[in-house]
């Protein structure tokens, strides 16, 4: 048996020479793999069909997947609906008591950020910051967005999260996913908030 490799190209065209009966292995990441017999077939199309996971036994993590009892911690999802409930117009604040291990520590300070630690202090000397992404881009902190904007959060508190930011993750991560709207659509969404207030017995305090 012989052993010959091609590629295709953006559009999925390739070419090939082999015998009638080669089997051709047709393979590409996130999909599953498919062997097809020649046969004398001159032209042979085919469309890979994507490779699915049990989420209840295995979590994919960076480059590669592991059992979900390996890890030692795991993944809390904060969608952005639930947020609007909290008076706060810090998101970071608007976790406090929503995410197990994650400890917000407010200063007290008028418009201060918050502290926030996951899983506790890990270091001494560095810093026990958590390592922020928006929307794959990495921040200091998230108190410039509008809670309003916030798709869903996700907390990385298992030591997996080391496998995708690397060091940076070491303190645990805190990923936001901001509202966007749909390609070739506008979306416009509107929150407000309205009140009145009546001064009992004005007249009397004369």
């Amino acid at each position: 048996a012989t052993m010959q490799a091609t590629v295709t190209d953006m559009e999925g065209n390739y070419s090939l020479q082999a015998e009638n009966r080669a089997v051709l292995i047709f393979s590409f990441m996130g999909f599953e793999t498919q062997e097809i017999p020649v046969n004398s077939q001159t032209s042979i199309n085919v469309q890979l069909k994507e490779q699915s996971f049990n989420l209840d036994e295995v979590v994919a993590i960076g480059y590669g997947v592991a059992r979900k009892r390996d890890l030692t911690g795991s993944i809390v999802s904060i969608d952005g609906n639930s947020l609007k409930t909290s008076p706060d117009n810090n998101p970071i604040k608007s976790l406090q008591g929503r995410v197990p291990g994650l400890l917000v520590t407010n200063s007290g300070g008028a418009g201060a950020s918050p502290t926030v630690r996951i899983r506790g202090v890990a270091t001494v000397n560095a810093s026990t910051n958590p390592l922020y992404v928006v929307d794959g881009m990495f921040v200091d902190n998230i108190d410039f967005i509008n809670p309003n904007d916030i798709s869903s959060i996700e907390v990385l508190k298992d030591p997996s999260s080391l496998a995708i930011f690397g060091v940076q993750g070491a303190n645990g991560v805190i990923i936001v996913t901001t509202k966007s709207a749909e390609k070739g659509k506008l979306t416009v969404s509107y929150d407000g908030y309205a009140g009145v207030q009546i001064l009992s017995y004005r007249d009397e305090l004369k």
